[in-house]
This record gives structure tokens, sequence and C-alpha cells, in this order.
């Protein structure tokens, strides 16, 4: 049931996004996920760190 939902949400902000901004904007827009990726990885592990002292 969680992964029906997961997939019924990420499908709609996909369109909802692809709607209100438009293919074009997503093309200029385009976020770098490594560093995003990067940086949730780095936080997770500091939260993890702090969480232990």
């Amino acid at each position: 049931m969680h992964t029906l939902a997961m997939l019924v949400t990420t499908g709609a902000v996909a369109v909802l996004v692809y709607e209100w901004l438009g293919l074009a904007f997503l093309r200029r827009g385009w976020i770098n996920l490594d560093l995003l990726w990067m940086a949730a990885l780095i936080a997770t592990g500091c939260l993890l760190l702090i969480s232990l002292v």
C-alpha cells in the first residue's frame, strides 16, 4: 500500500510541475541531483553523529 501511495504522489507532483511550469522551465532549471544527494547524505550523517552524543 505504501508503494502505491508513493507512486501516485510522485506521479501527481510530476504532472502538476509539468502543467504549471512547463517543459521549457524543466529543461532550463534542472537541479543538480548529485549535489542534492550529497548534501542529504552529509546532513543525515551529521544528524546521526549528533544523536549518538
